[in-house]
């Protein structure tokens, strides 16, 4: 594990729940070198490598380069190189657009027109598959890119008016704290719902957030390990775990006179 963040923990917690066989846990110290302790991880011959968050799946693969890995809890893996490093296997984060659009739409029967930042160098690929996925929903995606993020308060500036939301990614041009802070004020006052892809930042100026339920992507990293045991090779490099959770401000709600379906509500998670 990299950490032991609540989220690392509810991860680690479903791996334990559906693994039913024999392993052992580390979590990356502060005080110890990552050498020491691949050390004694080396010592224990393992089959099997799990982790937990990105700063753990680095250092495994640094250490074991032959050795089967499983990540997850890992934002953008592509990024970091793992879907094409042979014998390494991933749990998804991030739920899928056509997923989250869903949701979206859902709980905010009115969106048609949802904004996004993305970094200037950003897929143009993605960015056009995307918008068709929205566009068969109803929904037309206005995406702004900006070279870092001091080009967000301008951006933001010229959405105004032109969106009924704005969608935040696990785009690192809009995950630092002063692009966070510049977006949810902005949309705070101006009554613009914010779309957060992280629940803790929910109440935090994001009114809602559908994210990969923790717990199933531990359990997801627990049937992947048994295959792996078993000689089964899978059939693709990242998994995307098969439940959501929804959490929902209706303190944030009610500030912007929004009224969440009760659809949404009876499966969110309720921040006060």
């Amino acid at each position: 594990m990299s950490g032991d963040l609540p989220s690392y923990q509810k991860a680690s917690h479903g791996f334990k729940e559906n693994f039913g066989k024999p392993f052992k846990e580390y979590v990356l110290p502060k005080s110890e070198t990552s050498r020491e302790l691949m050390e004694r991880v080396q010592a224990q011959d393992p089959s099997v490598i799990v982790t937990v968050g990105s700063k753990a799946a680095a250092e495994v693969l640094k250490h074991f380069p032959k050795t089967p890995v499983i990540y997850c809890m890992v934002v953008n893996p592509e990024r970091q190189g793992l879907l094409s490093r042979k014998k390494v296997y991933g749990i998804g984060f991030t739920v899928k657009e056509s997923v989250l659009f869903s949701k979206y739409k859902t709980a905010l029967p009115g969106l048609k027109r949802l904004g996004v930042i993305v970094d200037k160098a950003s897929d143009e690929k993605w960015l056009d598959e995307i918008s068709e996925q929205a566009r068969s929903m109803g929904l037309e995606i206005i995406a702004e890119k900006a070279a870092s993020s001091s080009d967000i308060p301008n951006i933001m500036r010229s959405l105004s008016g032109k969106i009924d939301a704005f969608w935040m990614t696990t785009d690192s041009v809009v995950t630092s704290k002063f692009a966070f802070h510049t977006i949810s004020n902005f949309c705070l006052d101006s009554k613009i719902p914010l779309l957060v892809p992280v629940g803790s930042l929910v109440g935090a100026g994001g009114l809602l957030s559908v994210t990969s339920s923790e717990f199933e992507i531990g359990a997801e990293a627990a049937a992947l390990s048994a295959k792996l045991l078993a000689g089964q090779v899978p059939a693709a490099p990242l998994t995307q775990p098969s439940q959501i959770d929804i959490t929902v401000s209706l303190k944030i709600a009610n500030a912007m006179g929004i009224q969440i379906p009760e659809s949404i509500l009876r499966a969110a998670v309720i921040i006060q």
